[in-house]
């Protein structure tokens, strides 16, 4: 968020923000973080492996941080061709960094 922020202000920062995040939209509302975090984690550990992830209590959408960004590039691609699904329901990907840039 910080980095969207800024950019959208034009302003700098002293480290450019990485293209490892994604932004899941569409998920089922839940209140639990902890069962957030592993449907989040089973839909898309298949793409690379996860540094975190994260949801929005009540929501519906949440983020996947990978440890590679090449993992991002190939939930998009997949996401191009293929539904991608996390917990029976259909979800929306954006990589944060075109949010951002």
């Amino acid at each position: 968020i910080i980095y969207c922020c800024a950019a959208i202000l034009g302003l700098k920062l002293l480290k450019d923000f990485p293209n490892d995040t994604l932004l899941v939209l569409g998920m089922r509302k839940t209140n639990d973080a902890s069962q957030g975090r592993t449907y989040l984690v089973d839909a898309f550990k298949e793409f690379g492996a996860i540094d975190g992830a994260a949801i929005a209590l009540d929501k519906g959408f949440g983020f996947v941080r990978f440890v590679h960004s090449s993992s991002v590039d190939l939930a998009l691609e997949r996401f191009r061709t293929a539904e991608i699904e996390v917990q029976g329901v259909s979800v929306m990907i954006k990589s944060v960094m075109s949010m951002c840039g």
